[in-house]
């Protein structure tokens, strides 16, 4: 998703500094970025 890409990079980030595993970094980084989305649209209005 390219409308994620700077978002994703920085999730991929804190994922990295607190050790997250490696090969589970992708999966995760999506899962946090459609919970945002929904956090968002629920707080927004």
């Amino acid at each position: 998703m390219e409308r994620h890409s700077g978002p994703s990079q920085q999730v991929k980030r804190i994922l990295r500094k607190y050790k997250y595993p490696p090969d589970l970094q992708e999966a995760a980084a999506e899962l946090i970025l459609q919970q945002a989305q929904v956090f968002g649209e629920d707080w927004g209005g």
